[in-house]
């Protein structure tokens, strides 16, 4: 992930941080049955609509960064691959999984 095209972890902080609030207080207000505005815009079901697909949208973005396109070296992401490579190595934890990488990478060219 830390290599992504899309700052993935900054958006799903984003997300989760704002849904998190937002639907707690939204059953806050209902609990206590405070006054709703009124409107054909945004109803409270629209409401709980958007919270919710704003959280399953956050599971589909982690979806599709880590196992539909996932995170490859190009020019788009040259630094945060080099960044990520650069902190693993010196981590020295995910050698097996940097060898097995590199590894599969030189096989196919």
């Amino acid at each position: 992930m830390a290599s992504a095209a899309l700052p993935v972890r900054t958006i799903t902080f984003a997300v989760l941080a704002a849904v998190g609030p937002l639907t707690l207080l939204t059953s806050l207000w209902h609990a206590q049955h405070w006054l709703v505005p009124r409107g054909s815009l945004l109803t409270p079901a629209a409401w709980q609509a958007i919270l919710g697909g704003a959280f399953i949208g956050t599971f589909f973005l982690w979806a599709w960064v880590a196992f539909v396109r996932a995170p490859v070296f190009g020019p788009r992401n040259a630094n945060r691959y080099a960044r990520a490579f650069y902190v693993s190595v010196l981590r020295g934890a995910d050698l097996p999984e940097i060898v097995y990488e590199l590894g599969e990478r030189a096989a196919f060219d």
